[in-house]
C-alpha cells in the first residue's frame, strides 16, 4: 500500500486518544463505554482498539438526540 492511502486511512480510524479528544470524554469515561457495550463503534485491530471516525461521528450525533430528548 503506498504512503498516501496508508495515511488516509489512518486519518479514518481514530486511536483511543483520538477518538477522546473528538468525543470529549475522559479515558474511565471511554472504558466504561466499551466494557458496558454502549454502543460506541470500534474495531479491533491485533491488541488495538481503533474508532471508525465516520461511526463515531453517528453515534455522537445519537448521543447528543437521546439526551437532548
Amino acid at each position: 500500500m503506498d504512503r498516501k492511502k496508508q495515511e488516509k486511512l489512518e486519518k479514518l480510524l481514530l486511536t483511543k486518544e483520538e477518538a477522546m479528544e473528538f468525543l470529549g470524554l475522559k479515558s474511565r469515561t471511554m472504558l466504561n463505554f466499551y466494557i458496558e457495550k454502549r454502543g460506541l463503534p470500534y474495531l479491533k485491530i491485533g491488541k488495538f482498539l481503533r474508532f471508525p471516525l465516520k461511526d463515531i461521528k453517528r453515534w455522537k450525533e445519537r448521543t447528543i438526540e437521546k439526551a437532548v430528548a
